[in-house]
């Protein structure tokens, strides 16, 4: 379905809010024994419907991985209209692509870690408010 060359950072992260951070080892390919679900959206754009954590895994670790470090075999691609996507808008209205998320809880992350380094408490509040309103309400732009 997608050329191996794809990059998998153009993928779109099928959870809403701030990338998962908790991920600490490598991925294995080998070890893999659910495959990755990938959805075509109505946009031609693809997102992840099972196996965020992987995905995210994988970028950790390179972020210019590309869809040929996963095994054929373990990538089951739906189609447009072969899944619900009224599922996604519930699950996740504004799908944004995996190097977005990234990027922007990557300055979440720093925020809440350097959450001293702010005037007032209200600031930082309202620079914790500010990026989780970028990671969460902001519309699916097509690439």
């Amino acid at each position: 379905m997608l050329p191996d060359s794809f990059n998998l950072s153009l993928l779109h992260y099928g959870h809403s809010g701030p990338f998962v951070r908790r991920l600490t080892d490598r991925f294995d390919a080998t070890k893999m024994t659910e495959a990755v679900q990938l959805g075509e959206m109505s946009c031609g754009c693809w997102v992840v419907l099972d196996g965020n954590t992987r995905i995210a895994a994988i970028l950790r670790h390179d972020p210019a991985a590309s869809i040929a470090v996963l095994p054929r075999k373990s990538v089951m691609f739906l189609r447009h209209g072969e899944w619900d996507e009224s599922l996604l808008k519930w699950w996740n209205p504004h799908p944004q692509t995996f190097g977005f998320v990234q990027q922007h809880s990557a300055e979440l992350y720093r925020a809440r870690r350097n959450k001293r380094s702010y005037a007032s408490l209200e600031t930082y509040e309202a620079e914790i408010a500010r990026l989780m309103r970028i990671l969460e309400k902001t519309p699916h732009g097509c690439i």
